[in-house]
């Protein structure tokens, strides 16, 4: 069963769009404010939270700060909606949020971007060596490390640096039939060791990748969804 977190302000546009989104195992629950919507994200985790990026309350910046730099809260989809216009779409986009539409929306298209949020994208094992930096470590020189896992949203990495969450970074890497993928991520989980290596293991959250490279991501990861055993791995060359 999937929870949704919805302001009471958007909760008929969520209604309007439930047609859509052909779904019996979503429950919803309603917020007047961020903070009662911090309030019930923390008793109940939510799966995606559905808010305005000027939603009466603590700003919704600084709520969603506060989600990303929990460990136990983080674990969630955020859409800010927002009335279309320049200020508010700026603040939608740089908040923090997994994803920002103006408002009014098309139906399918919002329902489209609510499945999106909610469904939890297939991961394929894929080992790989990447060139990769980090904002404001190393003096913004190159560091190695491999991939454990990716997807289309992101990555677990192991490497011998040091990082923190929130760190963010830029990386590069081939697919196997050549393409390169290019994108910007944060830092949002620090692992530790594993038993088979010295080096930690981090949580990736991709910020920006360009839709060709999310493509590619996507038919790569299905297409070794289908065609292999999820033990098997595979090796790239560095970007």
């Amino acid at each position: 069963m999937k929870q949704v977190l919805i302001s009471k302000e958007l909760y008929p546009l969520f209604l309007s769009i439930m047609q859509f989104l052909n779904r019996a195992n979503i429950t919803i629950r309603t917020a007047a404010t961020t903070d009662e919507i911090l309030k019930c994200h923390f008793e109940q985790h939510a799966d995606l939270i559905i808010l305005k990026i000027d939603q009466p309350g603590t700003p919704c910046e600084t709520m969603i700060h506060i989600i990303r730099r929990s460990e136990s809260l983080r674990g969630v989809s955020i859409l800010a909606c927002h009335d279309d216009r320049p200020a508010l779409r700026e603040r939608s986009e740089v908040s923090g949020a997994n994803a920002a539409i103006a408002l009014p929306a098309n139906p399918s298209r919002l329902a489209a971007k609510v499945l999106q949020l909610l469904d939890v994208q297939p991961r394929r094992a894929y080992r790989v060596v990447m060139n990769m930096t980090a904002d404001g470590l190393h003096n913004g020189k190159p560091f190695l490390c491999k991939t454990e896992n990716v997807s289309t949203r992101g990555m677990l990495l192991s490497t011998a640096e040091a990082l923190a969450p929130g760190n963010h970074i830029s990386c590069s890497f081939y697919l196997p039939d050549g393409t390169r993928v290019v994108a910007d991520g944060e830092v949002v989980r620090v692992i530790g060791q594993n038993s088979a290596s010295p080096s930690n293991q981090y949580g990736i959250r991709f910020l920006t990748i360009s839709p060709q490279s999310e493509a590619a991501l996507d038919a790569f990861v299905q297409k070794q969804r289908k065609s292999a055993s999820t033990d098997e791995t595979q090796d790239a060359l560095v970007a």
